[in-house]
């Protein structure tokens, strides 16, 4: 008997879910009763209490709780069972007649089925009207293009350019995964408008953030349409990250691309062979009785750093005995005419032609050798043959003498001509361009760039494209504004927005296919 009732008890004062019965999916609802007033005027309270008619939790508040305009020191936020606290510091003050807005987010959602109450603002003026303005559109990612997800638009009341790096912003909004954005509660007044991916969450621009601007002010008063907005990664400053001093040798490591470097150096008798990769300079010489060098580095005609070269008792460093073939094809075959390339670890100074020998079975192949323009270090063959023929190509001793006055050992490649049949040719019109304009052509294989063309002064261009492996290509064509052969994104202080830019992916290529493309600049 006392068992019976003490396990009724037990029943009776354990509280659970009800079984079955339908899912909760309603957001939790505020109670406006017990809740400080929204859309309140004068406003001049110390808290804002939000009393909900369930269980509520908080999720990501500080990224999801946003102020404008902003507050120098944001209020603490205390969340309790269906209510949510938010406690003024006292050593902030309100601005006089200004209408705020508070909006939550997705940070607001109930405890059990973590429903989201989407975007609900609390709003208030310190003064005797709520303002009732507003401005919407939306923002692209210039490197995508695509919509900008999570990044800030900001409105500056203060106009001057360099407001943005000095002060947090008037009014702000974050864009949804839509990159559309809407900010309310506005007064009539002229904004600078900027876009901010803001890592420090400090509502500043820094140096390097992912930043976008308008061109013009946007003067607020009845209604203006939706602004179109962009965000780029800027260039960063240029920074020389280290130096690598060895014989024969001194390399500049660079935070970025130092395609607008220019390197002097003090010892004109000197002849020093440059050549650059995707973040370094490298700087070779020959002239092995140099003992010491000095190098000034510009970057736009100001001195960015200063490295001494110093050697003493250099040593010609041993060649590796292999080199490397880089374009080799798709079952280790090479197409019809496609160059075979050797790479070494120091750049080549002369070649002896005398020294190659490169046939067939029966004959020599007409040939022709060159180092590369871009990479001093590697050997680039050219040459012809038909299918069905192996070619041997062999290099003596000799045959190449590097930088550092080595020689190479003997090389001896076998080259395996690809059946033309098993590839495919593309051909591109591109149409529509301005003639008086500048344009980069990339045809693309996923990322990689197969071919890269300049077009000027042409309003119809064609490319053809032989010994193709069939896949499936694509093709990036860029507005060359600068003409510096390469896509440059906005710069703030220029005042000069990203180049545009259009991708056209192509139909699959298939063994011996010839695909035709025609593409337009202009639709």
């Amino acid at each position: 008997m006392i068992a019976s009732i003490c396990f009724a008890l037990y029943s009776c004062a354990v509280q659970k879910a009800p079984l079955g019965g339908k899912k909760d999916i309603e957001p939790p609802k505020i109670d406006s009763l017990k809740s400080t007033l929204n859309f309140q005027t004068n406003f001049s309270e110390e808290k804002i209490i939000l009393k909900f008619d369930e269980f509520v939790q908080l999720k990501n508040a500080f990224e999801q709780v946003v102020y404008s305009p902003p507050l120098k020191i944001k209020p603490e936020i205390v969340q309790r069972g269906k209510k949510i606290t938010l406690n003024f510091s006292q050593e902030d003050t309100l601005r006089a007649n200004t209408t705020y807005t508070i909006n939550f987010g997705d940070a607001i959602q109930d405890l059990n089925e973590s429903n989201i109450l989407n975007n609900f603002r609390f709003v208030f003026s310190t003064g005797d009207v709520i303002d009732s303005l507003e401005i919407s559109g939306n923002v692209i990612d210039d490197d995508l293009k695509k919509p900008a997800e999570e990044v800030l638009v900001l409105l500056y009341d203060i106009l001057e350019d360099s407001i943005i790096y000095k002060e947090q912003p008037y009014y702000f909004a974050k864009t949804d995964k839509n990159g559309q954005f809407r900010i309310q509660n506005l007064r009539s007044d002229t904004f600078k408008v900027i876009v901010l991916k803001d890592g420090n969450l400090n509502l500043k621009y820094d140096d390097g953030e992912p930043m976008g601007f308008l061109d013009t002010f946007v003067v607020i008063k009845d209604s203006i349409p939706a602004l179109d907005l962009h965000i780029f990664n800027p260039i960063p400053k240029l920074q020389l990250v280290d130096s690598e001093i060895k014989p024969y040798r001194i390399k500049f490591e660079f935070n970025r691309s130092p395609f607008d470097v220019t390197i002097k150096n003090s010892s004109d008798s000197v002849w020093w062979k440059k050549q650059e990769s995707l973040d370094s300079i490298i700087l070779w010489h020959d002239n092995t009785t140099v003992a010491s060098d000095s190098f000034f580095l510009f970057a736009d005609d100001i001195l960015l750093d200063t490295v001494v070269y110093k050697i003493k008792g250099e040593k010609s460093e041993k060649l590796p005995l292999q080199p490397y073939r880089k374009n080799i094809s798709r079952r280790n075959l090479l197409p019809a005419s496609q160059m075979a390339e050797f790479e070494f670890r120091i750049p080549i100074s002369t070649i002896d032609t005398s020294l190659f020998s490169f046939q067939d079975s029966l004959q020599i192949v007409n040939y022709s050798v060159k180092v590369d323009s871009a990479i001093i270090s590697k050997l680039v063959v050219q040459y012809e043959y038909n299918y069905g023929d192996t070619l041997s190509l062999t290099l003596l001793p000799g045959a190449l003498t590097f930088i550092n006055s080595a020689i190479n050992d003997t090389i001896q490649q076998t080259i395996i001509p690809d059946n033309p049949e098993k590839l495919g040719t593309i051909k591109l019109q591109i149409d529509s361009l301005d003639s008086g304009l500048q344009y980069v052509m990339l045809l693309l294989d996923g990322e990689n760039v197969i071919k890269k063309e300049i077009i000027e002064n042409a309003e119809t261009k064609s490319f053809i494209y032989k010994n193709m492996d069939p896949k499936t290509f694509s093709v990036k064509l860029i507005l060359d504004i600068n003409r510096n052969g390469k896509w440059d994104p906005g710069n703030y202080g220029l005042k000069t927005q990203s180049e545009e830019w259009k991708s056209f992916k192509l139909e699959a290529l298939r063994e011996n296919w010839e695909l035709e493309a025609k593409l337009k600049w202009k639709e």
